[in-house]
């Protein structure tokens, strides 16, 4: 116990260890600051797809012909039955 009492008394460990909770405080403020930044983004894209989203208009029409291309010449039941 007296080994550990007196290593964390030296100035130089105590140097060492300000130094090293400086710079984590100095990474936790740039992580915060890149978080907010990003939400803010987040927070445009999603407008900018919900009004993307509310000017787009489904323009496609499908129209059904008379008969099948395929089946041109009958005009009656079909029977499609591959097992005989």
């Amino acid at each position: 116990m007296n080994l550990i009492s007196s290593f964390l008394s030296n100035p130089i460990v105590g140097i060492i260890g300000y130094l090293l909770s400086f710079v984590a405080a100095i990474i936790a403020i740039v992580q915060y600051l890149g978080r907010s930044k990003a939400e803010e983004k987040v927070k445009n894209l999603q407008i900018e797809v919900t009004n993307l989203q509310a000017n787009t208009r489904n323009e496609n029409k499908v129209s059904q012909g008379e008969k099948s291309q395929y089946f041109q010449e009958n005009s009656g039941p079909v029977n499609i039955d591959n097992r005989g």
